[in-house]
């Protein structure tokens, strides 16, 4: 039998995905995510973690540590979801508002998992306008050569999916693909012109 207790946060900031822990069989452990599922590891009930208050706790009650997963938005916000929806989950989670672009590369992270192109490429274009606001083009370039390579490598080959070459034509091929917001018309001209 598990009991979840608490979580611990190894980003060290919210929102994210965070390490249930809990008692079972009587021992203290971690839940980590491995290849094949969830691994529990045993702690020695030293580690500092989160505790769940009650509010938590009651709405976490059907978390089966073999096939759930916890992801928080705050301390005191969490949400379990099933590790074999985690593509879907995660595609909801990205449009969620409480997930803002205040951590672009957590995103880029998220939409990995997600595997859908169009929604890697939004979210690589938005670490790239991140950086741009205050990185030097030669530490873009190395970070952008780098995620083009992890992305590519963790994509699913049926989308035959292309990234840009560089980052640059990215920011480019985004910006165009963007839709142009048309501005109101004034309440002062007529379809035929001034009033």
């Amino acid at each position: 039998m598990f009991e979840l207790l608490g979580h611990d946060n190894p980003l060290g900031r919210y929102p994210g995905p965070v390490v249930p822990i809990g008692k079972l069989n009587g021992q203290l452990v971690a839940v980590f995510a491995g290849h094949n599922g969830n691994e529990t590891q045993v702690l020695n009930g030293d580690e500092e973690y989160t505790h769940h208050n009650k509010s938590v706790a009651e709405n976490l009650q059907d978390f089966d540590y073999n096939r759930d997963r916890l992801f928080a938005f705050n301390e005191h916000d969490l949400v379990l979801y099933k590790v074999t929806y985690e593509r879907e989950w995660f595609s909801q989670v990205l449009q969620d508002p409480r997930l803002s672009d205040n951590n672009p590369f957590l995103r880029l992270a998220l939409a990995k998992i997600v595997s859908s192109p169009d929604v890697v490429l939004e979210e690589l274009y938005k670490c790239v306008v991140f950086l741009s606001r205050k990185s030097p083009d030669e530490f873009i370039d190395a970070w952008y050569a780098h995620e083009k390579e992890s992305v590519l490598h963790q994509m699913d080959t049926r989308h035959h999916f292309r990234v840009p070459a560089n980052w640059k034509r990215l920011l480019q091929i985004q910006q165009l693909s963007r839709p142009i917001v048309a501005r109101p018309r004034s309440k002062f001209f007529s379809q035929s012109g001034l009033q």
